[in-house]
């Protein structure tokens, strides 16, 4: 076939009354658009309701982790969130179930609307629980996760840059209950599951689970500008001391010992 300097050239022979003729120089057409991709949340979309998890490692920038702890946490906590979207047949790695992203010292990630937030709130702390487990127990005391997970569900709008809406902030919210906070450091729990109170009243109040709502305990939420209140439990720990946070926000704060002044020589002894 023959060839000009540009490449192949695309021949086309024309018969009539026995006359061919040879057109070499036959200009190519525009390639065909490859088809657009849409995501199940695509920009151009309405809002739609999805199920939204955030995660948190607790004490993340204790002076004391250096750059190679953070990194080694950081790359251990995506692994343990990969087994266990795996063994609930979550797929963690593509887009078609789920949208993520890092938060430095934790991720956040929005689910697409066919994946069930019962499904969520019943089978994922089991596998993600003991991936903790396994992680702290070959870990060093520095290199342990103690975690922090939200879970809201509500509409949510995907845009070129990520996720935003209302439900969104207040999923990140109720990540950083204070309460949760201080109950989570004075215990040995591994993790902190907190629900929204949508959540909790339409997917564990009063519905068969492995978990029912007895295990969890209400806390205020007061961040920023949202005045809330959301539901928690501790899982791989002693349970939290559920009457101390159903008396109110001065009650979940956590008892102070009184002390017996001591001297400088005693504090030195003790030393």
């Amino acid at each position: 076939m023959p060839r000009a300097e540009g490449g192949l050239v695309r021949a086309v022979a024309i018969w009539g009354r026995g006359l061919a003729v040879s057109v070499s120089s036959l200009p190519l057409g525009p390639e065909p658009a490859e088809p657009t991709r849409v995501t199940p949340l695509d920009a151009e979309q309405y809002q739609q309701h999805c199920s939204l998890i955030a995660a948190d490692i607790a004490d993340f920038s204790n002076p004391a982790r250096d750059e190679e702890f953070q990194l080694y946490l950081r790359k251990s906590l995506y692994e343990i969130f990969g087994r266990a979207f795996r063994d609930i047949g979550v797929a963690w790695e593509g887009p078609c179930d789920l949208h993520r992203e890092d938060r430095g010292d934790g991720m956040t990630a929005v689910f697409m609307p066919h994946i069930p937030t019962g499904l969520l709130i019943n089978r994922l702390p089991g596998p993600l629980l003991a991936g903790l487990r396994h992680h702290n127990k070959m870990s060093s005391r520095l290199a342990q996760i103690q975690l922090r997970l939200a879970l809201h569900a509500g509409l949510v709008t995907l845009d070129d840059h990520g996720f935003a809406g209302p439900e969104a902030n207040r999923l990140f919210r109720i990540l950083e209950a204070a309460a949760v906070k201080r109950e989570l450091a004075d215990s040995r729990a591994d993790l902190a599951l907190i629900t929204s109170d949508y959540v909790y009243q339409n997917f564990i109040h009063g519905r068969c689970g492995s978990v029912g709502a007895e295990g969890y305990t209400r806390v205020p939420v007061n961040v920023k500008k949202t005045h809330t209140h959301a539901w928690y439990r501790l899982a791989g720990g002693p349970p939290p001391d559920r009457a101390r946070a159903d008396r109110g926000p001065a009650a979940t704060r956590p008892a102070v010992r009184a002390a017996k002044p001591r001297s400088l020589p005693a504090l030195a002894a003790a030393d």
